[in-house]
């Protein structure tokens, strides 16, 4: 099991979740959305305030602690009171939410092209009219998936789920991956996807 260390931060969270919120809410025809350019540099830029302690709108008082995978080679931050569900390998999980990682191979295509295969897939793990918005995430192409309504039970689980580009192909158990992915509650992604960084 990957180390965790531990810290307390305050962060703006509700600040960046209007972010989130207001993309979510963009007229999305085709399922495919976008961010405003504007939108996607506040949170590239929140994100290097919150891992140097200088953001404006952080808050005092939020417990965190930092999930640091040499497997995923990504660090994060999510809420202290979440603890390790032993049934899985990295799954983390409290009364307020869960993140689970994992990764898939994109076979050469772009984000895009990887996330429209994955939300394509016949069992329809995000439904079948998810919404995608565009992120950068630590300098790399990122997607997060929301479900539509439809979404099948089986995949409760899977509120949201933040699609990252990693700089390079990335080996784990011996097998090549361009892309790593996080499920997680709704509420939580502006905080994974504005603390997340790549390890070495």
């Amino acid at each position: 099991m990957d180390k965790m260390e531990a810290s307390v931060l305050g962060i703006g969270i509700f600040a960046v979740a209007k972010l989130f919120n207001n993309a979510r809410n963009q007229d999305n025809n085709s399922g495919i959305g976008s961010m405003m350019r504007e939108e996607a540099s506040e949170i590239e830029n929140l994100s290097s305030q919150v891992s140097s302690g200088n953001s404006q709108t952080m808050e005092p008082g939020i417990p965190l602690s930092e999930f640091v995978s040499n497997k995923y080679k990504i660090s994060f931050k999510y809420p202290s009171s979440w603890t390790v569900n032993p049934r899985y390998e990295d799954k983390y999980e409290g009364k307020s939410g869960f993140f689970e990682v994992g990764d898939f191979d994109g076979q050469g295509d772009n984000i895009d092209a990887a996330v429209e295969s994955q939300i394509k897939e016949d069992y329809k793990p995000y439904g079948s009219n998810p919404t995608v918005r565009r992120f950068i995430v630590d300098g790399q192409p990122a997607r997060v998936i929301y479900p539509s309504a439809d979404q099948p039970d089986f995949f409760i689980d899977r509120e949201a789920a933040i699609v990252v580009q990693y700089p390079k192909d990335t080996v784990i158990n011996g097998k090549d991956y361009d892309y790593v992915v996080i499920w997680t509650s709704r509420d939580y992604v502006p905080l994974i996807v504005s603390t997340l960084k790549f390890v070495k």
